[in-house]
């Protein structure tokens, strides 16, 4: 519980180019608040105020530097520590992990992944709709993928060479997609406000409610 409260956790968070990832726009409106993120924040915007007032005051070359480089420190200092505890609980998740199969650890991993960006078990669920997939599909059949876009990767690298992924077949693979609408019998795009017919389909097999195989009409 104290860690919880002094760090966040989620490793993008201030380290990698995912400045703001989607987990910060999702339940709490900022996300996961901790007394690291909290100061480190506040840090920054107190720093960046103190060096517009020194850029101001037109000091000395040296003395600004030494100030600025000053202020950089403290305000990155939380952000370190959280970067630290972040690879900590991560190494030791991974040392835990040895003990599991090679496929059981991607699964693990991508249901901590997961669980950590609160986005719903899309990518947990992942390897059981390439299983559901295997034992409804025959190896060889081409298949349209409708998915969102950060997991067309692993459809095409673990259906890999069992299918073909096509940009049109009669048989869809329809795993969440954003800007996609099942219903009736009817497929849709949905651009903008407005839903555009792709054509009838019906549900061969069902895994859940996201999670269909769609064959063509």
């Amino acid at each position: 519980m104290l860690l919880k409260l002094l760090f966040t956790d989620l490793p993008e968070l201030f380290y990698t180019i995912n400045l703001t990832p989607p987990i910060l726009l999702q339940g709490i409106k900022f996300g996961p608040l901790s007394i690291t993120l909290i100061t480190g924040v506040f840090l920054l915007l107190a720093g960046l105020i103190v060096f517009l007032f020194f850029h101001f005051k037109k000091l000395g070359e040296k003395k600004f530097r030494a100030i600025l480089f000053g202020l950089i420190t403290l305000a990155w200092l939380p952000l370190y520590l959280n970067f630290t505890y972040n690879n900590l609980y991560d190494l030791s998740e991974n040392l835990k992990a040895l003990k599991f199969s090679d496929s059981s650890k991607r699964v693990l991993r991508l249901c901590n992944m997961d669980n950590r960006q609160n986005v719903g078990g899309v990518y947990c669920r992942l390897f059981s709709f390439f299983t559901f997939i295997k034992n409804n599909l025959p190896a060889g059949t081409e298949v349209e993928l409708l998915t969102s876009p950060g997991l067309d990767g692993y459809f095409n690298y673990y259906l890999y060479p069992n299918y073909n992924i096509v940009k049109q077949a009669d048989y869809i693979l329809f795993y969440y997609p954003n800007s996609y609408i099942y219903k009736d019998n009817i497929l849709y795009h949905r651009q903008g406000d407005k839903d555009f017919v792709m054509g009838k389909y019906k549900i061969l097999f069902a895994k859940s409610n996201g999670e269909f195989i769609l064959k063509k009409q």
